[in-house]
């Protein structure tokens, strides 16, 4: 934003949280100690209500907001013309391409370890698009246990993942599935409503204790998960995870990562802000939390 529109004054990043009446509470207070704001960046999927909700709150009208993620309320917020824009983080292709990533591994065909792709920027005229893959993700997502015979497939591969019912996580997974109908592969979502890594570090553990899944996808967001990602290795099983790019190979023992190239779609967004701001004005930022992702969202968005 500095660079583009040096004469629009951007906020130090505060922390949203999950709990979305105190992230409402606090996008008020954020409203009511700046009352020159006239933009709001969110780093996270629960942004576009957050702010929609706090401008309301706040009596304050033509606030522009950007935010994350295209699950059906947030396209809502967008369609009703009270959010302005979501990055649309690949939810869905990231997922896919993950499945598409352990097919090469497996059959010994060349890869990156690293793989970015672009998240774009939605506004209105972008819905119907968004609203397709939400349409597709409700209808057909079920977390299923694991079967009890060999696969009768070439390459059978697993899904492994928390917060089985979260919007953007039916996205994900709806991505997941539709990959392997594609490729012609078996696969299976060991899934949870637990957040807890210990929780899906056990459904880790219970893929590595059937013995016959040819490659794992693996929603792993820190450290804690890689004792089980090298258990996997030490049996030969490739192991890719989407959505989380910053994992050294070396010390993760990953096979590949997949996702969103953050810092593109953050200078897109301050981009997108600034010309709908048309040069001036005050934004605010927040996070779901402070953590490496958002940090560098936010720190590039500025």
């Amino acid at each position: 934003m500095k660079e583009k529109y040096p004469d629009i004054k951007v906020l130090d990043p505060q922390e949203e949280g999950f709990d979305q009446a105190q992230a409402i509470a606090k996008a008020v207070a954020i409203i009511q100690g700046n009352p020159d704001i006239t933009g709001a960046f969110s780093t996270t999927g629960n942004g576009p209500t957050t702010w929609a909700r706090a401008a309301e709150d706040a009596s304050k009208k033509d606030l522009v907001i950007i935010s994350m993620d295209y699950t059906r309320p947030n396209l809502d917020l967008v369609k009703a013309g009270k959010v302005y824009a979501l990055v649309a983080q690949p939810l869905y292709e990231e997922f896919y391409a993950a499945v598409e990533l352990l097919g090469k591994a497996i059959d010994g065909k060349p890869f990156e370890y690293l793989n970015l792709l672009p998240a774009p920027i939605v506004t209105v005229k972008d819905l119907d698009k968004y609203y397709a893959f939400n349409d597709r993700a409700e209808a057909s997502i079920q977390g299923e246990p694991a079967a009890t015979q060999p696969p009768a497939k070439p390459h059978r591969l697993a899904l492994i993942q928390g917060l089985k019912g979260h919007p953007v996580h039916r996205l994900m997974q709806l991505g997941f599935q539709e990959g392997c109908k594609d490729l012609g592969y078996e696969c299976d979502m060991l899934l949870t409503d637990s957040t807890s890594s210990p929780d899906i570090i056990a459904l880790a553990e219970q893929a590595l204790a059937l013995g016959y899944y040819d490659g794992v996808v693996f929603y792993a967001w820190d450290d804690s998960f890689f004792p089980a990602i090298a258990k996997f290795k030490a049996e030969g099983i490739p192991v890719v995870d989407p959505h989380f790019t910053s994992f050294d190979q070396a010390k993760s023992g990953l096979t590949a990562v997949v996702g969103a190239d953050v810092v593109a779609y953050a200078k897109a967004a301050a981009e997108s802000m600034g010309a709908k701001l048309g040069g001036k004005g005050t934004v605010a930022v927040t996070v779901g939390n402070f953590n490496q992702t958002e940090n560098l969202v936010a720190e590039t968005f500025k």
